[in-house]
């Protein structure tokens, strides 16, 4: 079991070259990747989808990567030079036309991206070198990605274990609650009917079988048995490899579901407060279980 949300960096690099590469993700209820790529590396963005797909099955996922070449040469970093002898001469044209202005241009506007003055090509070698390094370094990022959501599951499997434990006590005690059910309701109806009718004036068999009536229509025999299986199918999911989160949230429903119509029925006060503290057991569960892959 893993959590959604995770961080992991990782660096590489080789000849002439480094690369960093982070990846986060939060919790989704499907898998949306977004990655932060080089120009030069936007071809590598399908086969880097595709590894992490592999992994990685729900939650938004941004992964950043930046390269740092330290041999410009390597990655065929070139002037323009007809461009910059363009530039020159009608900068020359411009001083002759007009002597008595003065011509200052900063080499940094010269060199901005929109001149078009610099250009890259760097060698093909290189440029494979540097894209093997990255996909090697997405390799072990993953891993790292991967180690760190396992051990926020098992934090959170480790939660969810002593709070199933919990709601396994409070499910005994209601089950205590219910032992004497039917003769609590004759001896309540019983009471009431005696606001009624003098005792001389009751017919027995007629208390019995409206208590019986009662007693089956909050019965919560069933809503018990249903929810203990259903504890049992959450531990079961709990040990599960791969995404699970869907499983536990589909399973959770189905034990609120039980604990409101255990509510609902219930007319014993001692019972009403332990639905009250399985409610809020559950609901705890259910903020953590939205963090589960």
């Amino acid at each position: 079991m893993r959590s959604m949300t995770g961080f992991a960096e990782t660096e590489g690099g080789g000849n002439g070259f480094s690369v960093s590469l982070r990846m986060k993700s939060v919790n989704g209820r499907y898998l949306d990747c977004q990655f932060r790529l080089p120009e030069s590396f936007g071809g590598l963005e399908p086969h880097m989808l595709t590894l992490l797909k592999q992994q990685v099955s729900r939650g938004r996922v941004t992964v950043w990567v930046e390269l740092r070449i330290d041999d410009l040469a390597k990655a065929g970093a070139r002037v323009n030079m007809g461009i910059l002898n363009t530039y020159a001469k009608e900068f020359e044209l411009l001083q002759n036309q007009f002597p008595t202005l003065s011509f200052s241009v900063p080499m940094t506007v010269l060199f901005s991206r929109d001149a078009n003055l610099l250009f890259q090509e760097p060698d093909s070698d290189f440029q494979e070198e540097v894209k093997q390094a990255v996909l090697a370094s997405f390799d072990n990022l993953l891993t790292r990605f991967n180690e760190g959501r396992k051990r926020e599951g098992d934090f959170l499997q480790k939660d969810f274990e002593e709070r199933l434990s919990g709601l396994s006590e409070n499910l005994r005690e209601v089950e205590k609650q219910r032992e004497g059910f039917l003769e609590r309701q004759v001896e309540i109806f019983r009471q009431r009917l005696e606001k009624l009718l003098p005792r001389d004036h009751q017919d027995d068999s007629r208390i019995m079988q409206e208590a019986g009536l009662m007693a089956d229509r909050l019965d919560i025999t069933e809503e018990l048995v249903r929810f203990r299986a259903h504890l049992a199918s959450f531990r079961s999911v709990l040990m599960e490899d791969g995404a699970v989160g869907k499983k536990l949230d589909f399973t959770l429903q189905e034990m609120n579901r039980e604990v409101n119509t255990i509510g609902s029925k219930s007319r014993d006060e001692r019972i009403s407060h332990k639905v009250v503290m399985m409610k809020t057991e559950l609901e705890k569960i259910r903020e953590q279980v939205q963090n589960i892959e």
